[in-house]
């Protein structure tokens, strides 16, 4: 009897020590870090830097709303002020935020940062779709060629401009959104010639 009590003892020390080497032995306890940190929390720790896959194109007019600390770069939709969202503070919203009443399309993405009240949209990057007038704009650097101020990196060929102001004059070799209307006024376009109406700095 004594000599099958022995036996069974070492089969199970030799069992115990296989699922040990195997890795099947009692899963350590988790340490008090692993325990109080979330996915989702470190996922809003690490917002700046995490590429998310939620990521989108939204298009609406920009404007400055709130006040004091409050104050938000807002994109609102054109055909429904209901619809808006506000950009997450940043260097690419503040430049957004120069060119308040324009249409602009965001690629972006959306986040939930700790240090802002409410959820926001994070701009990658940001297209000008139309001026404050809601005409679609001439985008690109401004140059004087033969005399002639063209707008250069424009949709098609260089575009001509007319009736230049002398701010916009001073603003060569510098990219610029224009807004213009066909040259004569009120005709289609003609020679590729654009009425300057107003510009800004593309931020």
């Amino acid at each position: 009897m004594k000599n099958i009590l022995f036996i069974l003892v070492l089969v199970g020390i030799t069992f115990s020590g296989l699922a040990f080497a195997q890795g099947k032995g009692p899963a350590s306890s988790p340490t008090p870090n692993e325990q109080k940190v979330k996915p989702d929390e470190a996922l809003i720790k690490d917002w700046k830097t995490s590429e998310l896959p939620n990521k989108i194109s939204k298009e609406g007019i920009i404007k400055i709303t709130g006040s004091g600390i409050n104050t938000r770069v807002t994109l609102i939709a054109a055909d429904n002020e209901k619809d808006f969202s506000y950009l997450c503070p940043g260097d690419v919203s503040r430049r957004i935020g120069r060119i308040s009443g324009m249409t602009v399309r965001i690629a972006g993405v959306w986040q939930d940062p700790p240090q802002v009240p409410s959820k926001c949209l994070e701009p990658k990057d940001f297209e000008v779709l139309k001026a404050e007038s809601g005409r679609a704009p001439l985008v690109g650097v401004l140059q004087n060629k033969d005399g002639q101020y063209v707008i250069e990196g424009a949709q098609g060929a260089p575009s001509i401009l007319t009736k230049v102001p002398k701010g916009l004059q001073d603003k060569i070799g510098k990219k610029v959104i224009v807004d213009v209307k066909p040259f004569p006024t009120g005709s289609s376009k003609t020679d590729d010639a654009w009425k300057v109406v107003s510009y800004a700095d593309y931020p």
